[in-house]
């Protein structure tokens, strides 16, 4: 896909970082790593090479290096940040009347989206933050929340339970897998893993194409309990960028009937220990703009 070279700005910001044409291969590459790392650290942006510190093309990058095409190179560049984040490459052979391009060179964009990924560790095994128009290595703090950020976007899911048992010792189990955070789960799967203790009808496997807040999943079943102490749940979803999850839960059958038992009933701790969590990640904005003013941005 192209880019629109006219609409870049005419200096770097937070979001887009540029290198000059005249950037050796070894040292674009080594800058990939750290501009990819701190733009998906950061939020996301644009790392543009084949342009000059005014966003202007300068000659731009050759369309091959060697036997490598450039699409290649560059992949294998970004590919080197762990985890790797979701990334485009634009290509554009137009000059658009701004600045100049040989034949056969072009400007390549990489752009990186916000990451529920982060923190992203670049080849020399440091984390970067983009600050400001400075991609600069992240503090200890900052790596710290991002880490706690990750925790956050994905899904978190609890299984809540509740017995009743009658005079035949046949208990009558209801479940019910809530979710802890905004990050909804999709294609949600629970199932026993001795299904065959179940009685007919049996209601697993029991999926769900989404578990949020608002929706969990639930379900009510029978099954003779008689010498057993639990039923083992497996539990698996994936988050919305297709991450998959899988997870066992225990509901205690031992002491026979008993309340909804399990995280949803501490759901008010749940939410304030998120709360804080949320409030120690507005310190990446801060930080994140402390350190751009600090530099003149």
């Amino acid at each position: 896909m192209p880019i629109d070279i006219s609409s870049l700005p005419a200096s770097e910001t937070a979001e887009f970082e540029y290198k000059s044409s005249q950037t050796g291969w070894d040292a674009l590459r080594d800058k990939i790593g750290k501009g990819v790392s701190g733009l998906a650290n950061a939020g996301g942006g644009m790392f543009v090479c084949g342009v000059n510190d005014d966003g202007e093309p300068d000659g731009g990058l050759p369309l091959q290096k060697g036997n490598q095409s450039l699409q290649d190179w560059l992949d294998k560049a970004i590919n080197r940040v762990q985890p790797a984040p979701k990334y485009e490459i634009h290509i554009e052979s137009d000059a658009q009347g701004r600045g100049t391009l040989k034949a056969d060179h072009v400007v390549a964009a990489i752009e990186i989206p916000r990451s529920m990924n982060a923190p992203h560790m670049a080849p020399d095994n440091k984390y970067y933050i983009r600050a400001g128009a400075h991609t600069e290595p992240a503090s200890h703090f900052i790596v710290e929340s991002l880490w706690a950020r990750r925790g956050l976007l994905r899904p978190q899911l609890v299984l809540r339970s509740k017995v009743d048992r009658d005079v035949e010792e046949t208990d009558r189990i209801t479940i019910s897998l809530i979710s802890i955070t905004d990050t909804p789960a999709l294609d949600v799967s629970i199932d026993p893993v001795h299904r065959y203790l179940v009685a007919a009808p049996s209601p697993f496997p029991l999926c769900a194409s989404v578990v949020n807040r608002t929706y969990p999943i639930e379900a009510s079943f029978a099954m003779k309990s008689k010498g057993m102490s639990s039923l083992d749940l497996n539990v698996s979803y994936r988050d919305p960028l297709g991450n998959n999850y899988a997870q066992n839960e225990v509901v205690d059958i031992a002491d026979g009937p008993s309340e909804f038992y399990g995280p949803g009933n501490d759901l008010d701790r749940v939410v304030h220990v998120l709360h804080g969590m949320v409030q120690h990640l507005h310190g990446i904005k801060e930080a994140c703009w402390k350190a751009g003013l600090k530099r003149g941005t």
